[in-house]
């Protein structure tokens, strides 16, 4: 048994467990700079604009014109030339106001997303960090390994004499990991088995039921 191995082993697994609660402190920080990327205000829709203006036409224009003129026609021609004319106005405004919410919006967007990247930072040093002042540690452990509970599993199969090298370790390590797969897979198949035969008691309950009533009408009949 190599208990300088099993020693090292078991004081590297807290700092990988720190590293690893850095490390899932980083995954919701960046869904939610994804989500900020996303967020974007909806654009100006200039129809809008020219239907206002078309509306204050017809009802400031149109009319009064019809009333002095007494011609549709030219009332018509009037109120289309005031609709561009006052729709361009209206746009003109509501876009400097669009985009002067849209710089605000933008501004603040940025402004999360950079506080969130400053936090990203500061957990990827802390990793950093913990990496670089315990490499000694986990230099012993393959990349592959370096997780707390697979490390636990190995003091585990070392310490209970299941294997006495590193190399043997990891063998017994994906044996163990195997066997857990397919028993899982075996599980999953009997639960599947078990979740068909009560469907099946239960289409014969139904049709045992719906027999059941049939008949008794017909006696009733």
């Amino acid at each position: 048994m190599d208990y300088q191995l099993i020693s090292n082993f078991k004081k590297a697994i807290p700092h990988l467990k720190e590293i690893e609660r850095n490390s899932n402190a980083i995954a919701p920080l960046q869904s939610q700079i994804h989500e900020l990327t996303n967020d974007t205000p909806p654009k100006h829709n200039a129809f809008f604009d020219y239907l206002i203006a078309f509306i204050i036409s017809y009802v400031c224009i149109c009319f009064p014109v019809v009333e002095i003129t007494e011609n549709v026609g030219i009332s018509l021609i009037a109120a289309v030339i005031a609709t561009v004319i006052i729709g361009k106005i209206i746009n003109k405004i509501r876009k400097s106001k669009d985009e002067k919410r849209v710089a605000e919006h933008n501004d603040i967007i940025n402004n999360k997303i950079s506080k969130l990247n400053q936090e990203i930072l500061a957990y990827t040093n802390e990793i950093s960090r913990i990496y670089n002042e315990n490499f000694d540690l986990f230099s012993h452990i393959p990349p592959d390994y370096r997780e707390a509970w697979k490390v636990a599993h190995l003091c585990s199969i070392l310490e209970n004499q299941r294997a006495d090298t590193l190399k043997e370790a990891l063998n017994v390590f994906e044996e163990d990991m195997h066997r857990q797969a397919m028993q899982a897979g075996q599980q999953q198949i009997i639960n599947q088995q078990m979740q068909l035969e009560q469907r099946v008691r239960y289409a014969e309950e139904m049709a045992y039921q719906a027999q059941q009533t049939a008949e008794q009408a017909y006696y009733h009949n």
